[in-house]
């Protein structure tokens, strides 16, 4: 994280939580078979990670760090980024990111994609949202047909 982001100087002895949510989406009544005994509701998958986190003791492990996140995230691209700077200006991009890592303690998960409802109205619930006009609703589809097969 930033260096300038206060938030890093709160880790330590205490734990801490890490919030992941992945997609997420309005659910209308009306795409139900009978929506008139329902209420809008919200679909949605999150992941609470509580454990403890560490700051990264020197530059050379942050670097490690970014190295591996740019490896990650830029590998698979047709022309990835590569890291160019040296020397004074990496010294202070480095200077200026907080490296840490979370030691898990626990993970609280929660789905809540329609499975309160019926196959049918699961069915239509999955239709709506992919006639929906934003990625959430599309992604959130996805993942009610990925969980309704157990895979």
């Amino acid at each position: 994280m930033a260096r300038a982001n206060p938030h890093w100087r709160h880790f330590g002895a205490e734990a801490s939580i890490a919030i992941f949510h992945g997609p997420h989406a309005y659910v209308s009544p009306s795409w139900y078979a009978e929506p008139a005994s329902a209420v809008p509701t919200w679909n949605y998958s999150i992941a609470h990670v509580h454990g403890r986190v560490e700051v990264m003791a020197d530059a050379a492990e942050t670097r490690a760090l970014l190295d591996a996140m740019i490896r990650r995230y830029e590998g698979g691209r047709a022309e990835p980024w590569q890291l160019q700077l040296e020397g004074r200006p990496l010294a202070a991009m480095l200077d200026a990111i907080v490296g840490f890592r979370l030691t898990i303690e626990r993970i609280d998960g929660k789905l809540k994609l329609s499975q309160n409802r019926s196959a049918e109205d699961r069915e239509r619930v999955i239709a709506a949202l992919r006639g929906e006009d934003y990625a959430d609703a599309a992604a959130t589809a996805e993942w009610m047909e990925r969980y309704a097969r157990g895979s």
